[in-house]
């Protein structure tokens, strides 16, 4: 499969398609509340960064984060007689004086079971957007299949972004790799059951920062869904 045909983001479904959850979310350094969840997921994929980045943070527009800012989360789905959808988002950000540095992962998995074939389902997808950066390295991994009644799915991206202030490339340089991934089906308790599980956390450290996360579980008879982000900027 061609990654780079994702456009910064990746979604996996596999089949065609009682009530618990939980919501969890952990902000180690946050400066203001936790946002609700955008209307809509993020289908576009940015590294790099526009113009001069080495330019003053704080300028007459002040929806400018500047300096290297990263926005990674994704979501699980799974529906059946048996439904299970986890997710985890992570992101560490580290202003070591002259180099910034971010690392993190999104991991998204989703399990359906029927005893009629057709009857389960289930979808993954995760996304990342970095600017501000003069090195990224990213892997992702993704997965999914039908069979027997039964659906998985899975979609993973991890990343390790660099901005060196005494260096500025005239394009970021970007490298991908693949990660590779073997699914397994899992079993649930006998029994209609749904559950879902999500938690996202961010870690920043340095001067004048931004930090934010968001997550939601959902889940009814026979359907589970989690969503999750985290936001960090230095």
């Amino acid at each position: 499969m061609n990654k780079r045909a994702h456009d910064g983001h990746g979604r996996h479904a596999a089949g065609r398609g009682a009530g618990d959850w939980q919501d969890e979310s952990e902000d180690l350094h946050t400066r203001e509340p936790a946002i609700a969840w955008p209307d809509g997921p993020a289908h576009h994929r940015d590294v790099g960064k526009g113009g001069d980045h080495h330019a003053p943070r704080h300028g007459d527009d002040d929806t400018d984060l500047g300096g290297l800012t990263v926005l990674i989360g994704g979501f699980a789905a799974a529906g059946g007689e048996q439904s299970l959808a986890t997710g985890m988002v992570e992101c560490v950000t580290v202003d070591r004086g002259g180099v910034s540095i971010a690392s993190g992962e999104a991991v998204f998995d989703a399990y359906g079971y029927a005893e009629q074939p057709g009857e389960a389902f289930a979808a993954a997808g995760t996304y990342l957007q970095i600017t501000g950066a003069d090195l990224v390295l990213r892997w992702e991994s993704e997965a999914s299949s039908f069979s027997a009644g039964q659906a998985w799915a899975h979609s993973e991206v991890d990343y390790l972004a660099i901005d060196i202030d005494a260096w500025s490339p005239a394009q970021p340089i970007v490298i991908e790799l693949d990660h590779a991934f073997a699914l397994q089906p899992r079993c649930l308790d006998a029994g209609p059951t749904a559950v879902a599980a999500v938690m996202a956390a961010v870690e920043v450290h340095g001067v004048d920062t931004l930090s934010l996360t968001s997550t939601y579980a959902f889940t009814d008879d026979q359907f589970s869904f989690v969503q999750a982000m985290a936001l960090a900027s230095l």
